[in-house]
């Protein structure tokens, strides 16, 4: 690690930007010296490395770093044998037979592990190593932590550049919640303009347009996704726009085609049936027309999904269908609904007494449902299904 790293990270818990929520519990950890496996869960740029370097100097302990994206597992075992404790920096990256390794370690307690990860550990790291260390979710920073971190670092000269408050808060809040991201920013900006002060154009030369992070892959992009969906089936239409803005930043149209077919016929549903015929032709024209100004028809398509009735009437009867299965079982189809086209059909009695309904003007009242569960409800008009 650099220098220029070395002076921007925290060197006590009391210096670490944001993350209230778990400030205590650090404090704790130190003034008790209790060394204990850790993993650290957020997202890019939070200060998940910059927590693990601080507990390991405020508890006075030798340590070591690996990241696993790029290190090796011989790499990994070596590390093991040089100090205290080791930090393992996007542990999700390591496959299983290198968590693996990692167990007997943690069990033994020759040497302790902060792991820190971008993603979900209940997904991605393997239970047995997961259930021996403490985890910690740190949020996203937000703009008055971010442009706080920076001023402190224009004020200690590691960044030493002329630059207002109000254009440092405008940096932070372009890094979206990334601090790592900020302080590249910030940093950039003095290598290319750092002889003049720095004005409002120069930010908007260097930095043209938000950061965004979007991991398709990531739980926090299934809950944008999911986030989405229910703000379509709550029907709020600046919430959905909102999310919809952010799918559409980061690229995930297959992700988000999803969300609104199925919002469309789970949610909206009978209540309002050729909204399926406009919500598929406005997918079409979507993919005809192509960004930024398919944008415009997403939204115009996300409003009349959250201005619409709704009804779940159809999930519901699913449901119910499915659940019946599950609770009676299978039974015997009634004999007049077999298939008596074949040969000797007749002899078994199958398809004998079926009525044709087009032979009784489109409609005839004959038993379809099996006789044990005959007076079996399934489907159950919602109040605002149009049918």
């Amino acid at each position: 690690m650099n220098n220029f790293w070395i002076n921007i990270r925290p060197n006590k818990i009391s210096e670490i930007i944001g993350q209230k929520h778990i400030i205590k519990f650090l404090n704790k950890l130190v003034e008790k010296k209790h060394i204990t496996p850790l993993l650290l869960y957020g997202k890019p740029g939070v200060g998940k490395t910059s927590i693990a370097y601080v507990l390991c100097k405020e508890w006075k302990v030798s340590f070591s770093y690996f990241n696993a994206t790029i290190g090796t597992k011989k790499e990994l075992e070596t590390h093991i044998d040089l100090s205290d404790v080791i930090i393992i920096d996007e542990i999700h990256r390591l496959n299983k037979d290198k968590q693996d390794i990692l167990l007997p370690i943690i069990e033994k307690k020759n040497i302790t592990i902060i792991a820190t990860t971008t993603e979900n550990p209940y997904f991605n790291i393997i239970p047995a190593l997961r259930s021996r260390m403490h985890i910690l979710e740190l949020n996203s920073l937000n703009v008055d932590d971010i442009a706080k971190g920076l001023k402190k670092i224009v004020k200690n000269k590691i960044i030493d550049i002329k630059i207002t408050e109000k254009l440092i808060k405008k940096i932070a809040l372009i890094s979206n919640g990334d601090f790592r991201y900020a302080i590249n920013s910030l940093n950039l900006i003095k290598k290319l303009y750092g002889e003049r002060k720095i004005t409002e154009s120069i930010i908007k030369n260097v930095l043209s347009s938000s950061h965004f992070y979007s991991d398709k892959k990531s739980d926090g992009h299934f809950d944008l996704l999911s986030a989405f969906h229910k703000s379509l089936r709550g029907s709020d239409i600046d919430a959905s726009l909102y999310y919809l803005a952010l799918l559409i930043k980061s690229g995930d149209f297959i992700g988000m085609e999803r969300r609104i077919i199925m919002a469309t016929y789970e949610d909206v549903g009978l209540a309002n049936p050729n909204l399926t015929l406009r919500v598929t032709s406005a997918l079409e024209n979507v993919k005809k027309i192509g960004f930024p100004e398919a944008g415009i028809i997403l939204t115009y398509i996300v409003i009349e999904i959250c201005k619409s009735n709704k009804s779940n009437a159809t999930v519901i009867a699913r449901n119910n269908a499915m659940n019946l299965i599950k609770k009676r079982g299978v039974f015997e189809i009634p004999k007049h609904l077999k298939d008596g086209h074949y040969k000797n059909a007749k002899e078994l009695g199958n398809g004998i007494g079926y009525k044709y309904p087009h032979n009784y003007g489109g409609y005839v009242k004959q038993q379809y449902m099996p006789n044990e569960i005959k007076n079996e409800k399934i489907f159950k008009k919602n109040k605002n299904d149009k049918i």
